[in-house]
């Protein structure tokens, strides 16, 4: 039993110290690349940046009564969209990354669906090409986080994917499934 105790306490200190590393690391690297946006700092921070929605939660979140360390870290978001020394194409991924199995929220979450909201507009056919080696439930949950928003921009599918539609009807059947379960789930 001692041995069981040991190894839990051991296992959420090494969890919560790595978290909190990754934090200070994120911190610093953004306070590097205000300072100085070189290639080298500019990969620095995109590589620390979260990868995943949960990562984002846990950075940039506010969940069960409790904000995330960088809750309040804003300024983080337009920060990362602005990495003009990173491929368009690995920003892009890491975004449908954050973005699949995400949902709308008021904070961070917020920031970073408009920016990815107007990438992805810019960016329809590298979009499509990226998610289309992705399995199904996640192109359909990337599209769900892209059109979830208490107050819906897009009742309506923008004609920005209009060619998706021609090109690709099963691909665009997710789209359609994202988009109308966002509306369902919508504040209206």
């Amino acid at each position: 039993m001692k041995t069981l105790l040991t190894f839990l306490l051991t296992f959420l200190f090494i969890n919560t110290f790595g978290q909190s590393v990754n934090t200070e690391k994120l911190k610093t690297a953004f306070t590097n690349l205000k300072n100085d946006r070189s290639l080298v700092n500019q990969r620095k921070y995109f590589e620390l940046f979260p990868n995943s929605f949960r990562e984002f939660q846990e950075t940039f979140g506010y969940e069960n009564g409790k904000a995330a360390p960088l809750y309040d870290g804003h300024e983080y978001i337009p920060e990362f969209f602005d990495l003009d020394s990173i491929p368009i194409e690995k920003q892009l991924e890491k975004c449908i990354n954050i973005s699949i199995g995400g949902h709308w929220e008021a904070d961070a979450v917020n920031y970073f669906h408009y920016h990815l909201r107007s990438e992805v507009l810019k960016n329809v056919d590298l979009t499509y090409r990226l998610l289309k080696g992705k399995p199904n439930d996640k192109i359909e949950s990337f599209f769900y986080f892209f059109f979830n928003e208490i107050h819906p921009s897009s009742k309506a599918i923008p004609g920005e994917f209009n060619e998706i539609q021609s090109k690709d009807k099963a691909f665009y059947e997710l789209l359609v499934k994202g988009h109308e379960r966002a509306m369902k789930h919508s504040g209206h």
